[in-house]
């Protein structure tokens, strides 16, 4: 019933946190407690609520992983107020989330022949509150010594040098953070404890597993609504992922991610027996999305090296100086672009025909395959238009007496980097909005089929 996978999940919370860095990423286990209560939620109310609000913290967690690697780098005076918000939230959340999830475990226990875990689920409740708290406090307490005042400065000739609570603040993460490690283990020991007696009760198992069948399984509806429910979703996400976060020449987005998600959402709907048809194209996509990547990566730093920007990926790249990158980045990205777009036909014309199957009607194809070969194109535009920039600006270095005209275009290139990378953002907010309005028209048609049915 998915309680191995809410254990592994939690095993992500239970680790120290330094500010807003998390040693272990907290979205991950937003994932797997959110999968784990899937079948959960069909049983019981409060299970459906702990995992509404875990998915919640989903987009929160990623954010926070997002603003722990910019503000470390670019703006360090920025943790303060973000500990501050994200300690605060995240006790909050955490609170609502650990009662729901373990109240609901406590209710279900209570109804069918689980007294057995009553004890433990309220206990475990309280360490794992107690525990979230302290954490998330700990984090906070030594960011804040940045609100003492500053000493006045002493010219005498017997000065000492002021003791403030910033020279001790290094001494007091790593305590803190070895207490919070030590309590973490030992709320995790419990809590293993506690998961493995619930996932080994065959009695209190079957009976939420009865439940399940009789209220899921058994509606073939509710199966083929969920299952188109799921398929955009994770379409949408996948999208999402296809914006790139670039920090000094390292994308930590890479599209391959997107690509792997589609898969998973076609797979989701059309079941494992189509892994063969989508094979080709995902492997040829996935070797042109990995190629790129790694090219990008070594250009990008040769566009750090020769602009002189502050990075500490930046290297000489005879590619770049020399303009070869353009021609060679143009070409893979246009063959990913290419391969995108001929994966999302495959992907979205075999949903189709699994909604044709249902309702007799057909999902709309051309339409996201036009948005994804808009995308391919500006995704190009994206990729070359930087190296041009870089080359002409090595004209101009190298000989700046008569290299003007170079500075000139260098920066028109510069601008047109920036607009290409909107338009690119642009096109994936019009991928976005295909699989919004196709849901849209699929939950219409699928809930008016369950209507025929139930008439008939």
């Amino acid at each position: 019933m998915g309680f191995r996978l809410i254990f592994a999940g939690l095993i992500f919370f239970f680790n120290p946190c330094i500010n807003i860095f998390d040693i272990l990423p907290d979205f991950i286990g937003c994932i797997l407690i959110s999968a784990g209560l899937l079948r959960l939620a069909d049983v019981e109310d409060r299970f459906y609520s702990a995992r509404r609000i875990v998915n919640r913290m989903i987009p929160i967690y990623i954010l926070k992983l997002f603003l722990s690697v910019c503000l470390t780098v670019s703006w360090k005076s920025g943790l303060l107020p973000f500990t501050f918000i994200y300690s605060v939230g995240e006790i909050i959340l955490n609170v609502l989330l650990f009662a729901n999830l373990y109240g609901g475990i406590e209710y279900m226990a209570n109804l069918h022949d689980g007294e057995k875990h009553l004890s433990a689920a309220s206990s475990v409740c309280k360490m794992t509150v107690a525990f979230s708290v302290v954490k998330n406090i700990l984090a906070f307490i030594p960011e804040a010594f940045a609100l003492e005042k500053s000493p006045e400065y002493d010219f005498s000739y017997n000065a000492r040098q002021p003791q403030t609570l910033a020279m001790a603040k290094p001494y007091v993460i790593v305590f803190f953070t070895l207490a919070v490690l030590i309590f973490g283990i030992y709320t995790l020991y419990h809590n293993a404890k506690f998961f493995s007696s619930l996932s080994k009760d065959t009695n209190f198992v079957g009976i939420l597993s009865g439940i399940y069948k009789e209220r899921i399984l058994n509606n073939r509806d509710v199966l083929d609504r969920r299952r188109f429910s799921s398929y955009f979703i994770l379409m949408t996400v996948s999208c999402v992922l296809l914006c790139d976060l670039v920090i000094d020449a390292v994308n930590f987005i890479p599209n391959i991610l997107a690509y792997a998600l589609m898969l998973v959402a076609a797979l989701r709907l059309c079941g494992k027996s189509y892994a063969p048809k989508f094979a080709p194209a995902t492997i040829i996509l996935g070797v042109f999305s990995v190629i790129t990547a790694a090219f990008r990566s070594v250009c990008d730093s040769g566009v750090n090296y020769r602009m002189g920007y502050e990075s500490y990926m930046a290297q000489q790249s005879l590619l770049v100086d020399s303009g070869k990158a353009i021609y060679i980045g143009g070409i893979l990205a246009l063959a990913e672009g290419l391969m995108f777009a001929i994966f999302v036909f495959i992907i979205c014309r075999s949903a189709s025909k699994e909604f044709s199957q249902i309702t007799g009607e057909a999902l709309p194809v051309s339409t996201p395959v036009v948005a994804a070969s808009v995308f391919g194109i500006c995704s190009v535009f994206s990729v070359v238009t930087p190296y041009i920039k870089t080359m002409y600006y090595n004209m101009y270095i190298n000989d700046t007496l008569i290299g003007i005209p170079y500075k000139e275009l260098s920066d028109t290139w510069e601008l047109a980097q920036g607009w290409s990378n909107i338009a690119r953002f642009i096109s994936v907010v019009l991928l976005i909005s295909c699989f919004i309005k196709m849901r849209r028209k699929a939950d219409l048609y699928l809930r008016s089929e369950n209507i025929d049915n139930e008439y008939e």
